[in-house]
């Protein structure tokens, strides 16, 4: 990625393209060699638990955040009008179809109370459909999902760094380009060092909370700013952009704020470690 956002593109197209092909390999497959549909783990119960629902969210709306990735290196695109809207609704329609694909093969294999407690529910899957083989195939498929998910953190996160350098939120030196590949050289190295501290700091599902729960902080705030936008137009009133940004202000707060019921200290740890670049934010800006 230092080399420039050719290589890193290049690299983040094959890694994706050998998880979609893994993921489609396995949809197919898995549904010739499934098994009768599980839909319920057992006997029925007259109760519907909604913070039971609201607690598996923060992991399930982690795997769809990538789709706002594409807009940080808008500056760097051809057509950014024409390319972004392109690529983030076709890439969520995408990843929806495998997504629920892999969960009918899931079903197909396990039932919910085989899956309880499993951390990877497609080795298990596979195990059961394919044995030992499927399951090597799926430590193929996640190690490719793995560097693929790094890959496009690593090629996005650091343009972020790079124009709040540039507007003067942050130490100048992050703007700076490398001389020959014209890429945010300083940026990245800065985002593997913070990264490298947060990965020795607590387990997977501790980091997890602490980074949903700060992005839905700031999903929270972005929806607030297009609220800001949209009582500024002249007429103010555009019901389908209000009704968006109502629904999902909605559901960010209702999930973050069941991260506080459910998980307090590791929400609570991922907004203390955000609090101090606030003052960060005032000094550059004076």
């Amino acid at each position: 990625n230092i080399r420039g956002i050719r290589p890193g593109g290049h690299t983040q197209f094959y890694l994706t393209l050998g998880i979609f092909l893994l993921m489609s390999g396995f949809i197919i497959f898995g549904l010739q060699a499934g098994h009768e549909i599980h839909w319920t783990g057992g006997e029925p119960s007259d109760s519907f638990n909604w913070l039971l629902i609201f607690s598996a969210m923060p992991a399930v709306l982690f795997t769809y955040m990538g789709w706002t990735t594409i807009v940080y290196i808008a500056d760097e695109i051809k057509q950014p009008k024409r390319a972004i809207p392109y690529a983030t609704i076709v890439g969520v329609l995408l990843i929806s179809i495998l997504y629920m694909g892999m969960n009918y093969v899931y079903l197909s294999a396990l039932s919910p109370a085989q899956m309880a407690g499993k951390v990877n529910v497609a080795s298990a899957a596979a195990g059961v459909l394919w044995g030992k083989a499927g399951i090597q195939l799926i430590a193929v498929m996640v190690l490719l999902a793995i560097l693929s998910s790094l890959n496009s953190t690593i090629l996005s996160g650091p343009r972020i760094y790079q124009v709040m350098a540039a507007d003067g939120f942050l130490w100048k030196a992050l703007k700076k380009e490398h001389p020959k590949f014209n890429s945010p050289h300083l940026a990245l190295w800065l985002q593997g060092g913070w990264a490298t501290l947060l990965l020795l700091s607590g387990t997977f599902d501790q980091l997890l909370t602490m980074v949903v729960a700060v992005i839905l902080l700031f999903s929270m705030l972005t929806t607030l700013v297009m609220a800001k936008l949209l009582l500024k137009e002249r007429p103010p009133m555009r019901a389908g952009l209000w009704t968006t940004v109502i629904i999902y202000f909605s559901l960010c707060f209702l999930i973050f704020f069941n991260s506080f019921l459910q998980q307090f200290w590791p929400t609570v740890t991922g907004i203390l470690i955000l609090a101090p670049s606030y003052l960060v934010y005032l000094w550059q800006k004076d």
